[in-house]
């Protein structure tokens, strides 16, 4: 589709008018959730206007004429309607009024006109009869208009109305000192596309409009992309391959013909391919932005936000010779010979290129840094091996899999993400023998520190014996370890020996011992770590087997117990990656060496660390600290902590659902007591008159197990335990009142509780005690019952 380019005096006059149609939206560009698009469109405006800058050119503008010759835009109902109100303004502030009148008026009426509500009609009708002369920047021009007699206050609820209001204030704001902007207007121009040709039905036309956006920002795209390729590559006559050809001839057919058939298989039934095609667009003009750019990081977060906010401007200022080259490596390489995906790796690699393909065509949002990074270094390897039969299956897979290890593996910013790219650009020279790169210990920058370091030693592995190619990828491509796997590598001894010196400069013996090693671990871990598919154990084995095998104290500060769940790995894999800066998490690793060491591959995992558990729950000395004791005997103590945090503190441990003090949080030691204690004497019959046991985990409050007694319908007498200081805090108090019956009240001091202020009994007893005190409480409260009537 070719437009024609013209301004909006230029379509006026070849035009009887211009109407918007009743199938349109109101105007949408006055909104006051509109606000950073307005003003970034009106600053684009003034730009070309005010300064040398070249003509600002507004994509395409669809439509056709109707019955009475009047013009309907399809698509630019949006941009026509603010440059009628910025010509109808710059017309009256710079007295051209008299101009724009003779353009714009006809027998009275206004040649922009909205169908959409009769309101709209009349005051564009008004509107463009009005001439307030110039405007001082110091009042608002929607205090003028609202002003005018003819004017009715029924249009303040008319949105059409309401934004162009809110548009002409804006206008306003940017062009209230302006002087001869108006004479420039036709440096804004548009593609005018008259669909009348194409013999649309009413129902496409709608369907047509409905699609919107992705529609406009494609076909724009596309046309004025092969314009820049005529400009770029005019005087080149080989394509990307070698072959002879014009580059813009060779794109213009596929993105027609064979590109479209690779898009078609991944069409929607409503918006075909066209978002898909952009969001590849996107992806690629962000990789191939340049890293030492000024303007980089404006660039890249400009292109990589919601695709809403997108438009194909913003890609074309991308389209340098990079990305045209990139975007046309990459189809003709997935193309291949026919409309079907053509993958280039090896099978079963851990960069699924496929996956990721469709991947990216489905993703609407903002892009993970780690995605573009391995979009990245995917292309600069097709980039730089042009010729399809020299590429090296073997050598791209090297490739791709030591970059998506590292970017996998790296926690990143946008400035992490620049270096990835400027690592990759230095790197990509020795992409055909990255593995020999990575072995002889040069540095290496753009990643993750520790994976690097990881990346060199198991290439220097790899260089020394073939035998470790089996073994290493094997244990990478667990979905749980997705490359990050130094953790075998330090539990097998081969960390520490490689660390002094940098080398693996050992005997073949000890090379087979450090791969029996590393075989012994990783056929452990691979059966105690899941697969991504699988739900944790309910039981939660490894955490507690864990804390059980953990032979280390953290006095006075938080315990973080880092929890598997299928849909969040991160916590599990910093556990893996310890750490040499951070002893904690380094200590927790040692004790997964621990628990893997116990582990009977003859028997099933579980049996394994349920072992390790009632070894440990037998033996409460093996546990210094009684806090992570319990913990490992009840796992309902873990369930109960949403984020498995553990906080000791001094005589009590809190377990937190969240990651501070503001969460909602159970108190350890009365935890346990409502799991034991308390409900295994209501099993048995021994709380009555007391009913079921339960717990109130608190946000700002002390936590508490309870029991409720009742009385009468209108006497309820509650028990609340809490532990604080190495001590259980017994209160009584009767629910729903601010006093207690005194005859329960004296009962009760018999047995040593006394009452405060508020008319609450309280006690406190020894851990060793509260078995005693319960039956105490609950005989006297017997006692009462038998001796007492309900009132």
């Amino acid at each position: 589709m070719n437009g024609k380019r013209t301004s909006f005096y230029g379509l006026i006059q070849t035009q009887e008018k211009v109407k918007i149609p009743l199938i349109q939206r109101d105007y949408a560009q006055g909104r006051e959730t509109a606000s950073e698009v307005r003003t970034l469109f009106l600053q684009s405006i003034h730009q070309a206007l005010t300064t040398e800058s070249p003509a600002l050119d507004l994509d395409f503008v669809y439509g056709s004429q109707d019955n009475e010759k009047a013009f309907c835009p399809l698509d630019g109902q949006q941009r026509l309607t603010t440059l009628l109100l910025l010509h109808w303004y710059l017309a009256c502030h710079e007295g051209q009024y008299a101009d724009f009148s003779s353009r714009m008026r006809h027998e009275g009426r206004s040649r922009f006109t909205y169908a959409v509500r009769p309101s709209s009609t009349d005051f564009f009708d008004a509107l463009v009869a009005f001439n307030p002369g110039p405007m001082p920047g110091s009042k608002k021009l929607t205090e003028i208009i609202t002003d005018q007699s003819w004017f009715f206050n029924a249009w303040h609820y008319d949105l059409t109305i309401k934004g162009a209001l809110t548009m002409l204030d804006t206008i306003h704001a940017h062009f209230h000192d302006s002087k001869n902007a108006y004479c420039r207007l036709s440096n804004i121009t548009f593609q005018l596309l008259n669909l009348d040709r194409f013999n649309l039905s009413d129902d496409l036309y709608i369907k047509m409009n409905a699609r919107g956006k992705p529609l406009t920002v494609f076909e724009t795209f596309k046309a004025r992309l092969e314009e820049k390729i005529g400009e770029l590559f005019q005087n080149d006559t080989l394509l990307p391959d070698g072959s002879q050809g014009s580059l813009k001839q060779h794109f213009s057919n596929r993105i027609d013909k064979k590109w479209t058939d690779l898009f078609w298989n991944y069409r929607d039934p409503e918006t075909l391919f066209d978002d898909k095609v952009m969001r590849l667009v996107r992806a690629v003009a962000i990789i191939t932005r340049p890293t030492g750019d000024a303007r980089w990081e404006e660039r890249v977060k400009a292109l990589n936000q919601d695709e809403t906010s997108l438009t194909s401007s913003l890609f074309i200022e991308s389209a340098d010779k990079l990305f045209i080259i990139t975007l046309t490596v990459l189809l003709d390489r997935w193309c291949g010979l026919s409309s079907k995906f053509q993958s280039w790796l090896p099978e079963k690699h851990p960069f699924d290129e496929k996956a990721f393909f469709e991947t990216l065509l489905n993703n609407a949002k903002p892009l993970e840094y780690a995605e573009l990074v391995r979009l990245s270094a995917y292309a600069a390897y097709h980039v730089n091996h042009t010729l399809p039969n020299k590429i090296d299956p073997e050598a791209f897979g090297e490739w791709m899999r030591i970059i998506h290890n590292l970017a996998v593996n790296t926690r990143y910013t946008l400035d992490y993400f620049n270096r990835s790219q400027r690592s990759i650009a230095s790197l990509i020279k020795e992409a055909d023998n990255i593995v020999e790169h990575f072995a002889s210990s040069l540095e290496v920058g753009g990643f993750d520190t520790q994976q690097i370091r990881e990346e060199q030693l198991k290439a220097q592995l790899l260089k020394r014996n073939d035998s470790w190619w089996p073994v290493l990828h094997e244990a990478e491509r667990h979905p749980f370890f997705d490359g990050q796997i130094e953790f075998l590598l330090k539990f097998s001894g081969i960390l520490d020996t490689y660390l002094p010196d940098k080398q693996t400069a050992w005997s073949h013996t000890e090379d087979k011992a450090f791969q029996n090693s590393f075989h012994f671990y990783f056929q452990r871990a691979r059966h105690v770590f899941p697969t991504k598919d699988k739900i944790s154990d309910k039981e939660y084995r490894l955490e507690r087997a864990l804390i059980a095998k953990g032979d280390f104290e953290m006095p006075d500060r938080s315990f973080h117990l880092i929890h598997y769940r299928a849909s969040d790995t991160h916590r599990w894999k910093r556990l893996l990656q310890g750490g040499y800066e951070d002893l904690e998490i380094e200590l927790q690793r040692e004790s997964l060496r621990s628990v893997l060491k116990f582990i009977n591959l003859d028997n099933a995992v579980a049996a394994s660390l349920q072992a390790i558990i009632d070894d440990a729950v037998s033996s409460p000395q093996s546990i210094k600290q009684e806090w992570r004791y319990l913990i490992v005997k009840w796992p309902q103590t873990i369930a109960a902590c949403g984020d498995f945090i553990i906080r000791p503190g001094p005589g009590t441990a809190s377990l937190l659902e969240g990651r501070d003090g503001r969460s909602k949080h159970f108190e350890l030691y009365s935890y346990v007591l409502y799991l034991d204690l308390l409900s295994e004497k209501h099993k048995k019959g021994k709380l009555t008159p007391f009913s079921n046991p339960g717990y109130h985990p608190t946000r700002s409050e002390t936590p508490c197990a309870y029991l409720n007694w009742k009385l009468s319908d209108r006497c309820i007498i509650a028990l609340d335990i809490t532990f604080q200081n190495h001590a259980f805090g017994l209160s009584l108090f009767q629910r729903h009142s601010q006093t207690m019956r005194k005859d329960v009240s004296d009962a009760f001091q018999t047995i040593g509780f006394a009452p405060d202020e508020n008319n609450r009994l309280h006690r406190q007893v020894m851990r060793g005690a509260i078995e005693s005190a319960i039956d105490d409480i609950v005989r006297t409260a017997r006692n009462h019952r038998d001796t007492h009537s309900p009132s």
